[in-house]
């Protein structure tokens, strides 16, 4: 799972915390962006003293990976089809920006049923997350 550019360390955490109760391997975090780093969980990410070991604030490796980058793409795959790919990134962007152009992967969507077009980063995780968990099992 790498997260692109996020501004709010509180998504950060709650993603952190999906990762590690879902069995992820990783979350790099990539982001001039975050500040507030007032909470003592937030000085220890940085730090590298959080018990979980599993936060990397660097980019994430691309060889050996294939990237599914999650957005609201017009003609993104859907999520409920989506087949994943043997070794997949997760990669989700700003809350704002979304993911940064330039990068190459495959394109996914979840759909949304209502009127908004996109849900909070820490929800689109879990759910992305959540998705590629299931289809393993399954």
């Amino acid at each position: 799972m790498a997260l692109m550019n996020l501004k709010y360390w509180p998504n950060v955490f709650n993603i952190l915390r999906l990762v590690d109760g879902l069995g992820f391997d990783y979350l790099y975090v990539v982001s001039k962006r975050l500040h507030g780093l007032k909470s003592k969980t937030a000085r220890a990410l940085t730090e590298g003293n959080l018990p979980w070991g599993r936060v990397k604030l660097e980019h994430p490796p691309t060889e050996g990976y294939n990237s599914v980058l999650f957005d609201i793409y017009e003609d993104a795959e859907d999520l409920e089809t989506f087949v994943w790919p043997d070794n997949p990134l997760l990669v989700l962007g700003a809350e704002d920006w979304g993911v940064p152009s330039g990068l190459s992967g495959r394109r996914v969507r979840i759909p949304m049923k209502g009127n908004f077009r996109c849900i909070n980063v820490a929800c689109a995780a879990g759910i992305a997350m959540y998705d590629f968990v299931r289809k393993q099992a399954g």
